[in-house]
């Protein structure tokens, strides 16, 4: 008698960190491109165009902000209501600094209520979420139209990497949190609920009401694979269609090609 049992198909793929520097880069133009599928060429055009002018000012992470995150995992877990409760403003924006400034300061000199704000702070207010705004925006448009998200799998990679290893190592710390919150009291539907004004850009949170989809959208974010690619995403796309967008940096003016 022949088995019949049908064969199940194995999702081949690689690690980001194993990528040439080239692959990351055309991974992310894929991604966006497939990510924002739905979306018009004139809303492409102007996503690449704002990737492309503010990659000059994107500021650059802090190294310490790591060490931070590595305290917090090592001593602050059983903290009740870490993530929830204020902190001394003054203490807050002083760490802050620190951070931006990549500073090095003994970190048991604060409390463990001011090392999160400050840690969010420096996320929210410095590098302006994790998050790049033509992604953002994108979400905002389908949460207005109330669609189905498609190509979400493709999310991970449209992000900065500097900007996704930071997120991937706030998550790692979010997990442990959760891990305690038998006694801090702060699971991973807490946390995700407090976090996303610090993940997400200021250019959609203009209200509340605008911005709770991205609150409820979190969960899904988090969840997501920010490590392993498919293979499939790094495949080259064979497409003749081009569109010009003209940008000025520096005060000289480049011409890009999109090919889509």
């Amino acid at each position: 008698m022949t088995n019949c049992t049908p064969k199940t198909k194995t999702l081949r793929v690689i690690n980001y960190k194993k990528l040439f520097q080239e692959e990351k880069d055309a991974l992310k133009r894929h991604c966006l491109r497939m990510y924002n599928s739905d979306c018009t060429l004139d809303f492409l055009a102007s996503s690449f165009k704002r990737m492309f002018v503010s990659s000059a000012k994107k500021k650059k992470i802090s190294s310490f902000v790591y060490e931070v995150i590595d305290y917090l995992k090592k001593n602050a877990l059983n903290t009740l209501g870490i993530f929830r409760l204020p902190s001394n403003y003054n203490l807050t924006k002083k760490l802050t600094n620190h951070i931006i400034n990549n500073e090095r300061v003994p970190l048991e000199e604060y409390d463990h209520f001011t090392i999160v704000n400050s840690l969010k702070n420096y996320i929210r207010e410095e590098l302006d979420g994790l998050i790049p705004e033509s992604v953002a925006i994108s979400l905002e448009k389908n949460f207005k139209k109330e669609t189905s998200f498609k190509n979400l799998e493709y999310f991970p990679f449209t992000l900065d990497e500097d900007r996704k290893d930071l997120l991937v190592a706030l998550f790692s710390l979010f997990k442990e949190v959760d891990s305690h919150s038998n006694v801090n009291l702060m699971n991973i539907d807490n946390i995700l609920l407090i976090v996303p004004p610090t993940i997400f850009p200021r250019v959609v949170q203009k209200n509340i009401k605008e911005f709770m989809p991205f609150v409820k959208f979190m969960k899904t974010v988090y969840e997501l694979d920010y490590e392993n690619v498919p293979v499939s995403f790094l495949k080259k796309e064979v497409n003749n269609k081009k569109y010009k967008i003209n940008v000025k940096k520096n005060n000289k003016k480049y011409k890009i090609i999109l090919k889509y």
